[in-house]
């Protein structure tokens, strides 16, 4: 469906909304090579999106699909912004960024919600501030080594895609625990499965995990990744959490 139109120097722009089903068919292979995922890859994004519903918004430029973002829904009042690409040299910034800002606000009436969130790195960070995102939090990224369900804290931290080697992970959060509420996702290093906690519609399910590496987002005060959000989500408590992010799948 087409929610705006507008003209950029010889150009014209035009800003579309569809059901997220679109990008994994009619848009498959864009999407599979700018995100370089295998096939397994594939299949687990297309499920975690599909089952939460939500928006694809293509930016076209005279008539050629030139830049993509996805919308899901999370919940009733937010959802998430993700799946950023452009395939088009043609899409200057400037204009990525006026229509990334029409179709978020056109889907915030279309899906109903109070805005949208964004686990936002550094390189995107300047294009979707510009399209209207403000920070809400800066956040750190923990890893844990879990072992048949116990949860051991490393001293690690990830910020900005760089592995840091520091003791505040441990000093700051409990360093054992134990939990059957954990989830694989699509993710793996050394062939050992990265995890993620189960949000609350899957805690009725307990799952047993040999080994496995948590991943755990924290909010910090001090500069690091940005928690972006759009919309009048000001007074909503918006949680910190990889299980929250679309990379969870």
């Amino acid at each position: 469906m087409l929610v705006e139109k507008y003209k950029s120097n010889e150009s014209t722009i035009e800003v579309h909304i569809s059901p997220i089903e679109k990008l994994f068919d009619k848009y498959k292979d864009v999407y599979i090579e700018a995100f370089k995922l295998n096939h397994g890859e594939f299949l687990a994004m297309r499920d975690l999106k599909l089952s939460r519903g939500g928006c694809l918004v293509v930016i076209k430029i005279n008539l050629i699909a030139c830049g993509f973002f996805t919308l899901s829904n999370q919940n009733n009042a937010v959802g998430e912004f993700g799946d950023l690409f452009k395939t088009s040299s043609l899409l200057s910034r400037d204009d990525f960024a006026k229509a990334m800002k029409l179709g978020l606000e056109s889907a915030l009436g279309a899906m109903s919600l109070k805005g949208f969130y964004s686990y936002q790195n550094a390189q995107a960070l300047k294009l979707v501030n510009m399209a209207g995102f403000i920070r809400k939090t800066y956040y750190e990224r923990h890893i844990s080594l879990v072992l048949l369900n116990f949860i051991i804290k490393l001293p690690v931290k990830i910020i900005d895609r760089k592995t840091y080697m520091a003791l505040d992970p441990v000093k700051d959060h409990p360093p054992l625990r134990f939990s059957f509420g954990l989830a694989k996702t699509r993710l793996s290093k050394f062939y050992i499965p990265y995890l993620r906690h189960k949000i609350n519609i899957e805690l009725k399910s307990k799952s047993f995990i040999a080994i496995g590496f948590l991943n755990e987002f924290y909010d910090v005060s001090h500069p690091a990744d940005s928690l972006m959000f759009f919309g009048d989500m000001k007074s909503y408590n918006l949680e910190t959490g990889f299980e929250y992010s679309d990379n969870s799948a």
